[in-house]
C-alpha cells in the first residue's frame, strides 16, 4: 500500500482517464485512435519517396501508450521544383507548431492535456563546414526556441524546449538521439548491468 497519494488540486489539475482505472486503457485506445485519425487528415506530417517516386512513406505522428511524437519535413516541397531550395528550419518549426497545437486542442477537447514540462522538440537541419562535411545545426544556429503553443485553458503562449540533436532523451523504451549513434543507450544498459551485477554479488 502506497504511503503517497496522487490527486487533483486547485493549482495542479489532472486530466483524462488517468492510469490504473479498469476502463482507462480501453477508453484511451478508442479516444487516441480517433484523434490520431484527425491528425492524419489535417497534418502533412513527414514523408519520403524513393528516387523514382514509385514508393512513399508518410506519417503524421507516432504514439505509444500516452507518449506521442508529431513529425514534419519539407520533402514534398523539394520534389515539386527542379531548382535548389534552401530549407528554412523556421518553416519546419511552423509546421511542428501547427501540429503540436492541434494535438493539444484535440486532447483538451476530450478532457486531457499535454504535460508541458515533458514536451520538447528537435529540428534536424544540416549545415556544411568549409571542408564540405555536414553536421546538424545547434538550436542557437537555428534560432533558439521557435515553437510556442497556446494554452487552451488560459490563452497563454508557452515555449516548447528546443533540444540539441546532440542531446539524448529517454523514451518508454530506449535512449535515443537524433544524430543516430547508440552511445547513450549503451551507457544506460551498462549502468543497468553493473547494478544487477552488484545485486547478484551481495
Amino acid at each position: 500500500i502506497s504511503e503517497g497519494e496522487y490527486k487533483r488540486m486547485e493549482d495542479y489539475m489532472l486530466h483524462g482517464v488517468l492510469q490504473g482505472g479498469k476502463t482507462s486503457s480501453f477508453t484511451w485506445v478508442i479516444v487516441s485512435s480517433l484523434i490520431m485519425e484527425i491528425m492524419k487528415e489535417r497534418c502533412e506530417g513527414r514523408s519520403f519517396k524513393d528516387p523514382r517516386s514509385t514508393m512513399e512513406s508518410a506519417r503524421a505522428m507516432d504514439g505509444f501508450v500516452d507518449d506521442t511524437t508529431v513529425w514534419a519535413n519539407q520533402f514534398k516541397e523539394h520534389l515539386r521544383t527542379t531548382e535548389f531550395q534552401y530549407c528554412d528550419p523556421k518553416d519546419i518549426a511552423k509546421k511542428l507548431q501547427h501540429e503540436a497545437q492541434l494535438w493539444k486542442e484535440l486532447l483538451y477537447g476530450k478532457g486531457g492535456e499535454l504535460e508541458l514540462s515533458k514536451c520538447f522538440n528537435y529540428i534536424a537541419h544540416w549545415k556544411w563546414k568549409p571542408d564540405g562535411s555536414a553536421y546538424l545545426a545547434t538550436p542557437e544556429e537555428i534560432g533558439g526556441n521557435l515553437i510556442k503553443i497556446t494554452s487552451s485553458a488560459t490563452g497563454e503562449d508557452i515555449e516548447i524546449k528546443h533540444k540539441s540533436c546532440e542531446e539524448a532523451h529517454r523514451t518508454l523504451g530506449v535512449v535515443k538521439i537524433p544524430r543516430g549513434d547508440s552511445q547513450a543507450e549503451l551507457q544506460r544498459l551498462k549502468e543497468k548491468a553493473d547494478t544487477f551485477s552488484r545485486l547478484i554479488g551481495t
